[in-house]
């Protein structure tokens, strides 16, 4: 490991807090953080809008107690990312919950010898207005089959402004064909909710808007990059050079199902 590498603990909280800065909402929006884990709840009765992260810690037993209580008084479906580390500390406490764990997802970390260059196949554009933030949602919608556009607007001015945040859109002949979001945090870059539409997928369209995002990361001061992996995008992650540094047990509230897509 290079002297410079963010720790599996480093990414872990980075990844909580990127989830709550991306799930800013009004209303019945909430959000905890603390050093083991992070909590967002938008109130949206679909598990993959309802988030926690959960990793070893002093205070991770107590977190999980409070996290799944909120839960619990909210009354919304949930998914959690519990880490190897807390699934083993917690081992005695998990069943009691009737939690279910329905995968792992993999944390992965990369860092790019040389600045990143984007293909020129599928335009891409950095969204800067609820229009930009619905198209996102339609093309997330379309690559992992849901229905709706739950995330667009009335808060697509607290989607737009949130600190270190950037939503991209790549299109062909005009038409949105795929997203990714990115978030900054010094010099350590996440990527999130990356998706394209069914009929385009494999054909070069994630890749361009994710090399996109990257080279836009590196300008702005990234030098580390790390996902949080679903069992579609592995491929291509490994592909441009990510490697697998943990995981994480995917849980879901008692009678859920696995969320799709994970959009965070």
């Amino acid at each position: 490991m290079e002297d410079d590498a963010p720790s599996e603990g480093l990414l872990w909280r980075l990844f909580g807090e990127a989830m709550v800065a991306s799930f800013r909402r009004d209303g019945d929006w909430e959000a905890h953080l603390a050093p083991s884990g992070a909590l967002v709840i938008t109130g949206i009765p679909k598990p993959d809008m309802n988030l926690f992260t959960l990793d070893t810690g002093p205070d991770a037993r107590q977190l999980l107690e409070m996290f799944l209580a909120r839960l619990a008084q909210r009354g919304v479906p949930f998914a959690a990312f519990i880490t190897h580390a807390a699934e083993a500390a917690l081992s005695a406490e998990l069943p009691s919950h009737s939690l279910d764990c329905v995968g792992r997802i993999p944390l992965m970390r990369w860092k790019p010898t040389e600045l990143v260059v984007a293909g020129r196949d599928f335009p891409v554009e950095i969204i800067r207005d609820a229009a930009g933030l619905r198209a996102a949602s339609l093309v997330l919608n379309s690559a992992f089959g849901g229905e709706g556009a739950e995330r667009a607007e009335p808060n697509a001015a607290l989607l737009l402004s949130a600190q270190g945040v950037t939503r991209f859109l790549a299109r062909l002949d005009g038409v949105p064909v795929s997203t990714v979001t990115t978030t900054l945090g010094g010099s350590v870059c996440g990527i999130w909710s990356m998706g394209t539409v069914r009929h385009l997928q494999g054909r070069g369209a994630g890749r361009a808007v994710l090399e996109f995002a990257i080279a836009h990361a590196q300008r702005q001061g990234a030098r580390w990059f790390f996902l949080g992996a679903s069992e579609a995008g592995l491929p291509l992650y490994q592909r441009i050079g990510f490697h697998t540094i943990a995981d994480a047990g995917l849980w879901v509230s008692p009678s859920g199902s696995r969320p799709e897509p994970l959009q965070i």
